[in-house]
């Protein structure tokens, strides 16, 4: 698992923890490939699909799996959406997600200038039996410190083979149940791992100082991995941070609110097209159009 405590402690928590590690599929035995209850303009709009079809102790008795044990069509599509991004220019990893067609959201301190962007390759559908399709996505957008977010496009335009999410522009409760996709592996286990793409499960715990607190599992190089609210689909926060202290591996991990980086960007770029939406109707049948 990757809090804070006094500032001081959470400076220094963060410094070290700062997470940057420095297809259309198609349904088989007759199964539908739609998702019930779904709005074919929303279809149409996030490119719904389905991904193909190892358990890693992270914290406590808590596990990750590969996304391609996903049965649920809805997190399937959310799993396509999610990338693994080489950032050459800062000899790191990170996590990134798709909100339209060319544009992939993921953290500032994995994106923080332009010259970062420069030779960034993301991954989509990056899985343990899968290596993925590539693009370069070098062309910088935006970053903010204080959210933690930076935007980078696309060449390519992988949203015409992957889904795309989307952002919340509510609050996440207290207790609600989350997950997360995010590009990782057990390295402290396996040192030559590969980060494929991982699938974990959690629930929000709390806010501080800015940043929701939860315990879906991740370690560095999860960083800008969406944080999904599990019964809308939609990105509910940005995963960014994380602390382990005490036995079992014990500790918290945080994420900024998605209704913050909405508003901001909506406020700063207007340009950048997002779907989002207020309510908590299924991401399926409400996706902002």
């Amino acid at each position: 698992m990757e809090g804070t405590m006094t500032l001081s402690k959470k400076i220094a928590v963060l410094s070290v923890f700062l997470l940057a590690a420095c297809g259309k599929g198609g349904s088989g035995g007759g199964e539908s490939n739609g998702i019930a209850g779904a709005d074919p303009a929303c279809t149409k709009k996030l490119n719904l699909v389905e991904n193909q079809a190892m358990n890693e102790v992270i914290i406590g008795d808590l596990k990750w799996s590969t996304t391609e044990l996903l049965k649920d069509k809805a997190k399937k599509s959310n799993a396509s959406s999610t990338a693994h991004l080489s950032i050459k220019a800062r000899s790191s990893r990170c996590t990134g997600f798709l909100i339209n067609n060319n544009t992939i959201m993921t953290n500032n301190h994995c994106v923080t200038k332009p010259s970062d962007a420069r030779g960034i390759v993301a991954t989509f559908n990056y899985t343990k039996n899968n290596p993925g399709k590539k693009y370069t996505c070098d062309k910088f957008i935006m970053t903010n410190s204080g959210l933690d977010v930076a935007l980078i496009q696309c060449q390519g335009n992988p949203g015409a083979e992957q889904s795309q999410v989307v952002l919340g522009g509510f609050k996440g409760e207290i207790g609600d149940n989350i997950y997360i996709t995010h590009q990782n592996c057990n390295y402290k286990a396996n040192s030559r791992c590969k980060p494929t793409q991982k699938y974990s499960e959690g629930k929000l715990l709390g806010s501080n100082g800015g940043q929701v607190e939860h315990n879906a599992d991740t370690l560095p190089g999860s960083s800008g991995s969406p944080i999904f609210d599990a019964d809308s689909h939609k990105v509910v926060a940005i995963h960014n941070a994380g602390h382990n202290y005490g036995p079992n591996n014990g500790g918290m991990n945080y994420g900024i609110p998605m209704y913050k980086i909405v508003q901001y960007l909506k406020s700063r770029y207007p340009k950048v097209e997002m779907n989002t939406t207020t309510d908590r109707a299924p991401a399926y049948a409400s996706c902002g159009q």
